[in-house]
């Protein structure tokens, strides 16, 4: 019997009991700030990390990195780091050049920067992450880009890496150059994998990921399936304000559960 997951954040944060949010933050060298916020679903964890400057009475973000875990926090699937495994851009404008400001609330964190929000939740006891872009005006030209390393980095071990990303309908092998493949309405769910190397036979600190977005909410996506990251660009729709998109990861399992995991996904879009 198939899984059936309806696409709209209210799915991702009803729930019996509230999420733990826990926010921390440590001082860097230079007065930069590192951020920590933890969504402590009881299965698989998520925590957002990012770095926050401030400059006069603004502050700026990195980007922010995604890591997810039970016991401890997988680096490896949805990019970590403070660069962040998301660049979201409107109008030509590059978000982590405008100013914002954040606060946890029940179940998640919200980014606001006033004139779009980027908002996390999770479920209790649930193993995904939802994440919606929430524009005051809809949008002209505004695109997102997801980034990822799934199995693990091995940045100069290029035989060791054996990256593929599967689609609701086929498996797109990656290749070195920088050739885009684009994806029909009906691939709305992508789980990026390797070969050659399974979180399942590794570890926790290993993981492989996932993506759905709602076909409805976009103009276009392309995959970029590098040998090293794999980015999936989304074109938003400009007749939509409020986009929705759905994470995992699955740090510690096999990559042939999981993914028969995702096949087995029916998605109800509403």
């Amino acid at each position: 019997m198939k899984r059936c997951l309806i696409l709209i954040i209210a799915v991702l944060t009803i729930a019996v009991h509230a999420v733990p949010v826990k926010l921390t933050h440590k001082l860097l060298k230079g007065g930069a700030k590192a951020y920590s916020c933890e969504l402590l679903t009881g299965n698989v964890n998520y925590k957002l990390a990012f770095k926050i400057t401030e400059k006069g009475e603004h502050k700026f973000i990195s980007g922010i990195g995604l890591l997810a875990g039970k016991q401890r926090y997988s680096k490896r699937g949805w990019a970590s780091g403070f660069s962040g495994f998301f660049k979201l851009t409107a109008k030509g404008t590059d978000l982590t050049k405008i100013p914002v400001t954040f606060a946890t609330d029940e179940n998640g964190i919200v980014f606001d920067f006033k004139t779009v929000k980027v908002i996390f939740k999770a479920r209790d006891n649930d193993d995904k992450l939802g994440m919606n872009i929430v524009f005051a005006k809809a949008p002209q030209n505004g695109t997102i880009q997801f980034i990822c390393y799934p199995g693990n980095f091995l940045r100069n071990e290029p035989k060791k890496r054996g990256r593929i990303t599967y689609t609701a309908k086929r498996s797109i092998p990656s290749i070195d150059n920088k050739q885009n493949v684009n994806l029909d309405t009906d691939e709305y769910w992508l789980y990026y994998m390797d070969e050659k190397f399974d979180p399942g036979e590794k570890g926790p600190y290993f993981s492989t990921c996932a993506l759905v977005f709602n076909p409805k909410e976009v103009k276009s996506v392309s995959l970029q399936p590098g040998t090293y990251a794999i980015k999936t660009d989304v074109n938003l729709s400009p007749k939509v304000r409020n986009y929705s998109f759905v994470l995992w990861e699955f740090p510690g399992r096999k990559s042939k559960n999981c993914l028969k995991s995702m096949q087995k996904l029916s998605i109800n879009f509403k």
